[in-house]
């Protein structure tokens, strides 16, 4: 290709559209950490606090067995918006996040976000806890081994660094000895036993509550996540 065809061929590259950027459950996995996630977070909420970001509040559509739902959010600082859409049944869940360039409405990124999500909700406590956690923070206790769990202790020993000792207790034994095993927590014989630590995280469905006042040793953090 001589010299002025070549700028020809380019100049008509940059007219056609970008192809938006797909990124797996496996390419989540192995690019965002909980660590990447907690600074992310904050900086939304700084973002939030400034103004710069709107949200939609969560909708649901009935489906047969189950539901649909959306949120949406727009983010003037970073120039994009977007929403995670996802679908519930007793099968289980399928997220998916979109992303939009904000001033020439360009889709920008498809993102599958079962693992994204999990990363948000670890990420929001742990934020909470860099913040609002007693100086020196030493030990977390965990109410819940589910799905949403493993998050919660990455992000909060990401965003804690002095944070020493995990003790985590739910109903299921063998579910409470797999997660133990997975993230290095000690085994708690209680909710009360996962309840007397500097930091406190109840990431459960119950609907019922899970962890009393007065339990909790003075100066604790409570992250109270679970069933919205």
């Amino acid at each position: 290709v001589k010299r002025d065809e070549s700028t020809a061929v380019s100049a008509r590259f940059l007219d056609l559209p970008l192809m938006p950027l797909y990124l797996s459950e496996t390419d989540i996995e192995s690019l965002v950490s909980p660590a990447l996630a907690v600074d992310a977070i904050e900086s939304c909420f700084v973002r939030m606090a400034a103004g710069e970001v709107e949200i939609a509040p969560r909708r649901r559509l009935r489906l047969p067995e189950g539901s649909l739902a959306d949120m949406a959010a727009s983010d003037h600082g970073l120039g994009l918006a977007g929403g995670k859409l996802y679908a519930a049944t007793p099968n289980g869940a399928t997220f998916v996040v979109c992303l939009f360039d904000t001033e020439s409405s360009a889709l920008v990124a498809v993102i599958e976000a079962d693992r994204l999500g999990q990363l948000r909700t670890g990420a929001a406590s742990g934020v909470a806890a860099r913040h609002l956690a007693k100086p020196g923070a030493r030990t977390l206790g965990v109410i819940g081994c589910g799905h949403q769990a493993e998050t919660q202790v990455e992000c909060m020993r990401a965003a804690v660094p002095s944070i020493e000792r995990v003790v985590a207790y739910c109903r299921t034994p063998e579910k409470l000895a797999a997660f133990c095993k997975h993230t290095g927590a000690e085994v708690g014989a209680s909710h009360r036993d996962a309840a007397t630590h500097d930091v406190v995280v109840t990431i459960t469905s119950s609907r019922d509550p899970v962890l009393r006042g007065e339990w909790l040793i003075a100066g604790a953090l409570v992250a109270a996540a679970g069933a919205n």
